[in-house]
């Protein structure tokens, strides 16, 4: 899937107006999203890996795209990914078959991009904050660091978007865009990656 961060980015893009129509809802979301995400029992990264195997079972690449990027943030491997993902072929079949590599293939593409030097509170700092988000107030403790975030700002839907359909089902033209700018071909006009089963 080598368009996963340029899917996020026309899913920012697309959902602006969106967000802006029902602040509400996306506000309760961010609110849910950082609950659920955060370290607890379970940690960040586990919490990624099940996101991404449950996007991989929904089919859906703009999920997939946040997973993996939030599942290479918070310093999962590529063997804890493809084991994940393999627990997703288990439960849903041949579909997974199809975006289990597309996931796989994601997770690469962020991981390449994500800085090598990933520490427990790196990774706890990633997990409170939406992906791609700057800080805003940064307040050191003894085990990690808390970064306070504008949750409801456009920064948001770097971590959120994805999980709305609007991402994934209301703009078509989000399957298998290319990630360098250099639009949804290869150049040569075939697209990178084809789009899913029924799309």
């Amino acid at each position: 899937m080598g368009d996963a961060a340029a899917l996020q980015r026309e899913a920012r893009t697309l959902g602006r107006e969106l967000r802006r129509a029902i602040p509400d809802t996306y506000k309760a979301y961010a609110q849910l999203h950082g609950a659920v995400l955060g370290p607890g029992a379970l940690s960040t990264s586990t919490k990624e890996l099940i996101a991404l195997a449950i996007a991989v079972t929904r089919e859906c690449d703009g999920c997939i795209a946040a997973h993996a990027d939030g599942a290479a943030r918070s310093g999962a491997t590529a063997d804890e990914v493809a084991e994940a993902i393999g627990v997703a072929i288990l439960m849903n079949g041949g579909p997974a078959t199809v975006y289990g590599p597309r996931a796989f293939a994601a997770f690469r593409e962020f991981a390449e991009a994500t800085p090598p030097h990933r520490t427990p509170a790196c990774a706890d700092h990633d997990a409170r904050s939406p992906v791609g988000s700057e800080p805003q107030d940064v307040a050191p403790d003894a085990e990690t660091t808390t970064v306070q975030t504008d949750p409801f700002g456009d920064a948001l839907l770097d971590g959120l978007l994805h999980d709305l359909d609007v991402a994934n089902d209301a703009h078509p033209a989000l399957h298998g865009e290319a990630r360098h700018r250099d639009g949804p071909t290869n150049g040569d006009g075939a697209r990178r990656y084809p789009p899913g089963p029924g799309r």
